[in-house]
Parts: C-alpha cells; sequence; structure tokens
C-alpha cells in the first residue's frame, strides 16, 4: 500500500488550474484566498463557456472520506469530526463535539447560502461525485493523494486542458494545516516492479503522454502544492498528521451506542442543509 501514516486520508484541496488561468487568478495560498477561488469559479465562468453552469466545490451527503470529503475543511477550523483528540490535560475528548466545530460548521453554511457549494450537495451519493467532475461544473474537490488516478482522470479525458493541482489546504488563522491521518499504511519499495512502473509512467508523462498525467501528480518531480507524494512528506517529516488517540477495545457503552450516535450526527447535517434547498 502507499503512503505512510494519512495514505487514505482528505489531505489535499484538489483546484483546477487551468480555471486559475482563466480567470488571471494566483495559486490560493491563505484560507481566505481559498475562499475566494471558490467564489470566483462559482460566479466568474472560469471555463468560459459563457454559462452560469459551474460552481467552487464539490461535496457529498455522507459527509466524510471518499473524494469530496469534508474533514479538510473542518481541520482547516482546527476541528477534527469523528476521532478522540488529545484535551491537552492529558486526557482524550471527541472531536465531534469540541468547540472548534461551531464555528466550522457557520463557515459551511455561509458557504452554502451564497452558493459556493453546490445546492444538490445534501442529496448526492458519494458514488455520484465522479460525475459532477467529468462533467467539467466544479473546480475544487477535497480527497487523498490518490484520486488523480479516480476520478480526476475523467476530468483530463474530457477536457484536453485540464488540470488540477493537489494543494495543501490553509487554516482560518494562519497555522500549519493538521489534517486526520490513518496508521499502518507503508511506503513503497521504490525498486519494486510497480514502482520502476510508476518511474516509466511519470517519464511517459514528461515526455509528452497524457494518458499519464494521473501517475506524474503523485509521483513527480515537484514540491508540495503540486505532487501529492512531496505533500506527504510534508505532513510526515513535520509531523503534521493528527491521529486518532483511541486505541484499545471500545467499552460496552460505546459498542452499544456508537451506531446510533453516528447516524444523529450525519442526519443532523443533513436535516440542517434539507431545510435550506
Amino acid at each position: 500500500m502507499w503512503g505512510r501514516d494519512g495514505g487514505e486520508a482528505n489531505a489535499f484541496t484538489w483546484v483546477r488550474s487551468d480555471w486559475l488561468a482563466n480567470l488571471g487568478l494566483d495559486v490560493p495560498v491563505t484560507f481566505d484566498d481559498f475562499i475566494a477561488v471558490a467564489e470566483a469559479f462559482t460566479n466568474q465562468d472560469p471555463d468560459q463557456d459563457g454559462e452560469d453552469d459551474t460552481y467552487g466545490m464539490v461535496l457529498h451527503r455522507d459527509n466524510w472520506g471518499m473524494p469530496g470529503g469534508l474533514e479538510p475543511f473542518f481541520n482547516a477550523h482546527h476541528a477534527y469530526p469523528n476521532i478522540w483528540i488529545e484535551d491537552g490535560q492529558g486526557g482524550i475528548v471527541f472531536g465531534s463535539v469540541q468547540p472548534a466545530m461551531k464555528e466550522a460548521l457557520r463557515a459551511l453554511h455561509d458557504l452554502y447560502e451564497r452558493g459556493i457549494i453546490d445546492k444538490e450537495f445534501a442529496v448526492r451519493p458519494a458514488d455520484k461525485v465522479p460525475e459532477e467532475i467529468a462533467s467539467e461544473r466544479v473546480g475544487m474537490i477535497n480527497g487523498p493523494f490518490w484520486i488523480s488516478l479516480w476520478p480526476l482522470m475523467d476530468s483530463i479525458n474530457a477536457n484536453p486542458e485540464a488540470d488540477w493541482l493537489p494543494l495543501i489546504p490553509a487554516t482560518v488563522d494562519g497555522t500549519e494545516f493538521r489534517p486526520f491521518g490513518n496508521t499502518g499504511v507503508v511506503d513503497p519499495v521504490l525498486e519494486s516492479g510497480e514502482g520502476k512502473q510508476q518511474y516509466v509512467n511519470v517519464q511517459n508523462y514528461l515526455a509528452g503522454d497524457r494518458s499519464n498525467w494521473a501517475w506524474y501528480r503523485i509521483f513527480g518531480p515537484g514540491e508540495p502544492g503540486e505532487i501529492t507524494y512531496a505533500g506527504l512528506y510534508h505532513y510526515w517529516d513535520n509531523d503534521r498528521f493528527v491521529i486518532d488517540k483511541f486505541a484499545g477495545a471500545p467499552p460496552e457503552a460505546m459498542v452499544e451506542k456508537w451506531g446510533s450516535l453516528s447516524s444523529l450526527q450525519n442526519e443532523g447535517h443533513h436535516q440542517d442543509h434539507r431545510r435550506r434547498l
């Protein structure tokens, strides 16, 4: 498997760099920059087709995981839903009920009201997100390091001008972004047959073979914000991943109530957004 800690984490916000160029916008750096870019993608015809048919960021109704999960948005507010985090006093607390969640939810609601998050996300299954990417309607998506392979490659295949950058998200206060990361994943042995093929794929892209764009965005030469493995090493080497602090067998109360509590949390999100549809 690829990656060390965080191989499956939604640790990047992927942004259509060709849309940035169309609008004369710089690559976003601050949190406010990301919001301004998302708003421009919604309101300024980034695909230059003369139609009001684009929006900033694609999400899905399941909220977490998969391409299109909300984790980076909450992590940007130093909120860590669905995991246990240190409380600063030697204990652990559940991230979904901490004060930082309220600020993140207020900001998310504001983006929804402004149309930067499309009005359909509360009813969109996660498996419909690839259709949004292939349709050329959206310019930003949260996801792991590997989504250049799927679903972003559908965008590349649909449009010879399309390009996406795997940007390191920014926090609301300008401190280092720290994504939630998984554990138990190891780096490839780059001298293996798989590693050699990935090297060949990257070289083929650099020689002009656009069909290998996805591999270039993972393993190619470049910096964090350009290449996802460079971004992952940025997180690893600087100890940026936030790891779930709960370990061991769950107590009886958690076994009995966890499923119901998780359903209540997610259904609360859904009901809140449906009221606004």
